[in-house]
């Protein structure tokens, strides 16, 4: 999508830079949401129960449509504060607001899909889950690259592509979903859906990653603006590259979740401390690969993202300094992606507080101690590396001490029937 846009002018790039803290609040209340909602189904189907997913699934998308207007006056109230911090002027300010109103209205859409496809994941069709997201993703370029590139919409062929992705993704989500019986016509819902408690102790600490990520980010943009929208670009085009990179980390910790949360459903603590560890272990492998990739060839990446000479050698330092560090990311990312179904959210959110925390006031001085951003990418990355031999043993504490039992409570007291196997 980045390099879509790279391609529809500076400007658009410029923009979609400027978007981003944004876009990280969007796709922080996108995760909570369906990782609360694929942990209550994974937890319904643990217990032999599956008639409550019917009733988790429709609290979730009235939470959903409560969220998006309370995003909505969110965004009316700090557009202009924020254009303010980047120091956004003349016609790219309107335009700004503009996006930021845009894509906020045509959230709704993305939230009811990506519900469908939590639903799948939760309840044993994690492929299917998988493959639905992913059409989700296709459509969605497809639709940016016709109208973006060919119609002259530029930006604005981003909500459509919203718009369009996510009512296929819910309409395929939903037909599959009645295929496999998780959501029946004329089933009684009931008004009684544990929804909201949930939200707060699974969705929030979940979101909170993202959350912390945009004011990261925006702070972040506003270290770099001093030095132009040249510098604005290079930082959020590399960010962007790195989120690629650690998106599969965030993916394969739910799963371990959603495995966990089977097991645990099922009074089986030592095969959800099981699957932890083997989850860990494949996380790791995958991630050295990813370090020898970037360190031989993470520059090259950038001539892929823009047309600029000037961000694509901005990018180009980016991944050169920080690129080598994404793997240590993303083990420690996979690791935490458990703790807030655990209800160990707090714990999480307390750990990424000190880590950007650090990264944000070393880096600063940095920056302003070396004349340029480098200092900034300097201190992410070793700010990176240090999180494995500080917070990933925290993290392995937590989790062991989440889903160990300590006495009898009111999970562990009760028998259950066995957890189902997944069906794929």
């Amino acid at each position: 999508m980045a390099a879509l846009i790279g391609r529809m002018g500076d400007e658009d790039s410029y923009l979609r830079a400027l978007y981003q803290p944004v876009a990280l609040v969007l796709l922080g209340v996108l995760t909570g949401m369906g990782v609360t909602l694929q942990t209550l189904a994974a937890r319904a189907v643990g217990r032999g129960e599956p008639a409550l997913v019917q009733r988790y699934f429709t609290g979730i998308l009235r939470a959903c449509a409560l969220a998006s207007v309370a995003l909505l006056v969110l965004v009316l109230l700090i557009r202009s504060p924020l254009a303010d911090w980047l120091r956004v002027t003349g016609d790219v300010r309107s335009f700004f607001d503009d996006l930021l109103l845009a894509m906020t209205l045509t959230f709704p859409f993305s939230l009811a899909g990506e519900a469908c496809s939590a639903v799948l994941r939760g309840t044993g069709y994690a492929g299917t889950g998988t493959l639905v997201s992913l059409g989700q993703v296709l459509v969605n370029v497809a639709v940016v690259a016709v109208l973006g590139l060919h119609t002259g919409l530029g930006l604005y062929a981003v909500a459509f592509g919203a718009v369009i992705a996510g009512s296929v993704e819910f309409g395929v989500g939903v037909a599959l979903l009645r295929r496999r019986g998780l959501l029946v016509r004329g089933r009684r819902l009931g008004i009684s859906v544990p929804v909201l408690p949930s939200l707060a102790r699974v969705g929030l600490p979940t979101a909170s990653a993202s959350l912390l990520l945009s004011v990261v980010t925006f702070l972040l943009m506003g270290i770099a603006a001093p030095w132009g929208p040249v510098a604005v670009t290079s930082l959020s085009l590399g960010s962007l590259v790195e989120l690629l990179a650690l998106t599969p980390a965030i993916g394969y910790g739910s799963a371990m979740s959603t495995l966990m949360h089977q097991c645990l459903g099922a009074d089986d603590w030592p095969g959800a401390l099981r699957v932890f560890r083997r989850g860990l272990l494949h996380v790791g492998a995958g991630y050295v690969a990813l370090t020898l990739v970037m360190v031989m060839t993470g520059p090259r990446l950038s001539v892929l993202l823009s047309d600029d000479p000037a961000v694509v050698e901005g990018i180009g330092r980016y991944l050169a300094i920080v690129g080598p560090a994404f793997g240590a990311t993303g083990v420690v990312l996979s690791a935490s992606a458990v703790l807030a179904p655990l209800g160990r959210g707090l714990l999480a959110l307390l750990l990424n507080a000190l880590y950007f925390t650090a990264v944000l006031g070393i880096g600063s001085w940095a920056a302003d101690r070396y004349g340029g951003v480098e200092g900034l990418y300097w201190t992410m990355a070793l700010a990176a590396l240090a999180s494995v031999v500080t917070g990933l043993p925290i993290i392995c504490w937590a989790v062991v001490r989440a889903v160990r039992p300590v006495g009898p409570s009111k999970e562990t007291a009760i028998p259950r029937p066995p957890g189902i196997r997944s069906h794929e």
